[in-house]
């Protein structure tokens, strides 16, 4: 009978039909067969549940608060956690869809984040106050770390429409946390906002000044991001470029790198608008990580 298999060859069962789509997530089927192996037996249950937090897509605050009672509740099952995205509202953001934002960023550093021992993908969107209620992506990428004592090499990237203060004081709490070692930060700019050179210079020399206390020294890549016009015109592009590589060039830090942002499109005529293209642009970044990682494990197990 199946409860009396060994938990071995139990799990080598649950994890046969383990499997993920073509943009890295497990597929609601794979979810699906493991919410039935969970109904088997306790044994099965031991092996399949876990699996299925594996890839966890969460839609708003509402819902990550209920991840973070589940945690709570079973704070085992945060190690399963693998890749985790908390999508926003769509539409136009209003100040109670601020407050929900930022009350999600604060649940996920706080109350979650700890619990997360072997995460590896990590996205999700909050708004700045300060440049008109705009919307930021967040994607936190963990290398090195399969294990609670292995440290963590933290890779952050920043989707927003211009360089403020708290992006600082933001990276500062995490290059000084106990998350693990900030490796590199990587900031895409997309349009929306006219950027301030001498602002821009002077933040951008503050966060060079802090990832020198890395060691080795963490890196910042700057990618500048194009509306459909300017994709379509190289002196547009150039003109927005102009005051992020000049900015560069004063700086004169190896560590600074200033590039394109991949071709995205940023406010495309008749599409969904700027604020949802940032968190497509958010959301697609982790998608391709995720698959990254899953054509090294191929790799790995194919040695």
């Amino acid at each position: 009978m199946a409860f009396s298999l060994p938990y071995e060859l139990v799990d080598l069962i649950v994890s046969s039909v383990s499997g993920h789509d073509e943009a890295g997530e497990e597929s609601k089927e794979k979810k699906r067969d493991h919410r039935s192996l969970c109904l088997v037996s306790s044994i099965f249950y031991r092996s399949a549940h876990p699996r299925l937090y594996r890839t966890i897509s969460l839609a708003g605050t509402c819902e990550l608060d209920l991840l973070r009672r589940t945690l709570v509740e079973q704070p085992g099952l945060g190690a399963a956690i693998r890749h985790l995205w908390v999508s926003s509202n769509r539409g136009a953001v209003s100040g109670g869809q601020q407050q929900k934002l930022q009350r999600g960023e604060t649940l996920i550093k706080d109350a979650i984040w700890p619990s997360l021992t072997r995460l590896q993908e990590a996205a999700w969107i909050t708004t700045d106050e300060q440049a008109g209620g705009f919307r930021i992506g967040h994607a936190v990428s963990v290398h090195g770390k399969e294990s609670e004592t292995d440290e963590a090499l933290l890779h952050y990237h920043l989707v927003l429409p211009s360089l403020e203060a708290w992006v600082h004081t933001l990276l500062r709490s995490i290059a000084r946390g106990e998350q693990g070692t900030l490796v590199s930060v990587t900031i895409t700019f997309y349009p929306g906002l006219v950027l301030d050179d001498d602002k821009l210079e002077h933040l951008l020399r503050r966060i060079l000044s802090l990832l020198s206390e890395s060691h080795p020294p963490a890196k910042l890549t700057v990618l500048v991001g194009h509306d459909s016009v300017a994709l379509g015109s190289r002196l547009r592009r150039m003109d927005r470029s102009r005051t992020i590589s000049q900015a560069a060039r004063r700086i004169g830090d190896e560590r600074l790198i200033v590039e394109g942002a991949n071709g995205f499109a940023f406010g495309l005529p008749g599409g969904k608008g700027l604020q949802d293209d940032v968190v497509e642009y958010t959301q697609s970044g982790w998608r391709t990580r995720i698959q990254a990682r899953k054509h090294e494990r191929k790799g790995t197990n194919n040695m």
